[in-house]
């Protein structure tokens, strides 16, 4: 009985701090004004189910398609129920009252895996028309849309009449990617590609001859070029985290503040200079073989640096002016990925034993 009574008296006093609370968070939170976005997950990988988080809070199972999320700046994790294959993790902008689509096709690395993001937003400028922005990982991939004339990414296509698209992703050594787009009326559509690492393979039929005495040597030179590339399971040009591993002259790369899948990276060139095509990323903290040091009077040096390869992290220091015409760089040639690269001597320096 003194329990009943005493509900009795406190539940007037509950309910009112409920109300209270329900009212305070109403005034600050309107109902019209809790914006919700749009996200899809794709998931091609063989075991047909995986994991999805936003910031470290699962989410549901992939494939899914949910619109009722908080809009804001997410980090997206996609975690595959096969444990032999590598999850996906990036940044993403939830935008309300649109749509974002994640399509991932996992491998048993990250380097393998494939990975495409549309991201929509409505434009009122763009009224009858609409327009498509893409960005590759490698940049400078082939593009070619619609079966026109190939060009280079990035690139913002503009002016696009609403209907849709086929478009073709392409870069040596990585796996392409062909795919079907819509283009809304007054909507931009920012296509994000992650290109899936070829694996190697020394035997592959596409480079052996049709001469047998060709092919007999071709393979024997893959198999010797493999078995010298194996120094404790690894070959050093994909970096090691202990420079004992490496013989000889080495590069350190240094903190760049520039990420990647939560990867501080730094961008590896095919020249000496900030505009030449990108080849990879290098893992800061990692050491790579060095080949050459470029002099600093070296011609090659004599290049603009562009604003956005300083904004991007990969191959200035942060706060060096960029709006010199004639600003020098020093590089130092790295063995990267079984070929040759360059990388800035800003954020990366040579180690001789």
């Amino acid at each position: 009985m003194k329990i009943q009574s005493i509900i009795k008296r406190l539940w007037p006093l509950f309910l009112s701090i409920v109300i209270v609370s329900a009212a305070v968070f109403l005034h600050f939170n309107p109902p019209d004004t809790i914006a919700l976005a749009g996200l899809q997950i794709e998931y091609l990988g063989p075991d047909r189910y995986a994991s999805v988080f936003l910031d470290d809070q699962y989410l549901e199972k992939a494939p899914l398609a949910n619109r009722d999320i908080r809009s804001g700046d997410y980090i997206l994790k996609i975690v595959p129920d096969d444990q032999t294959l590598a999850e996906f993790s990036t940044p993403i902008t939830l935008t309300t009252g649109t749509l974002t689509v994640v399509s991932y096709k996992p491998g048993p690395t990250t380097k393998e895996s494939a990975a495409t993001i549309y991201e929509i937003e409505k434009v009122a400028d763009l009224k009858d028309f609409g327009q498509v922005s893409f960005e590759s990982y490698p940049e400078h991939a082939l593009l070619s849309f619609n079966g026109e004339t190939t060009q280079y990414t990035p690139i913002v296509l503009e002016n696009l009449v609403p209907q849709e698209y086929q478009y073709r992703v392409s870069l040596p050594s990585y796996e392409t990617q062909e795919h079907t787009l819509q283009v809304l009326a007054g909507y931009t559509i920012k296509v994000s590609i992650k290109l899936a690492k070829l694996a190697e393979n020394p035997l592959d039929q596409a480079q052996v001859g049709t001469n047998p005495e060709e092919n007999i040597i071709a393979s024997a030179a893959a198999q010797i070029d493999a078995a010298a590339q194996i120094d404790n399971g690894q070959d050093e040009s994909w970096g090691v985290t202990d420079p004992k591993a490496i013989t000889g002259a080495k590069v350190r790369i240094k903190q760049t503040a520039f990420f990647v899948d939560n990867q501080e990276v730094l961008r590896v060139r095919a020249a000496p200079n900030p505009t030449a095509s990108e080849l990879g990323l290098a893992k800061s903290g990692f050491y790579y073989p060095a080949a050459v040091v470029l002099p600093e009077d070296d011609e090659n040096n004599d290049k603009v640096v562009k604003d956005e390869d300083v904004a991007e992290g990969g191959d200035m220091a942060e706060g060096e002016d960029s709006s010199s015409s004639a600003q020098r760089q020093d590089w130092l040639k790295i063995k990267f990925e079984g070929q040759e690269g360059w990388v800035s001597a800003k954020f990366a320096e040579l180690i001789v034993d």
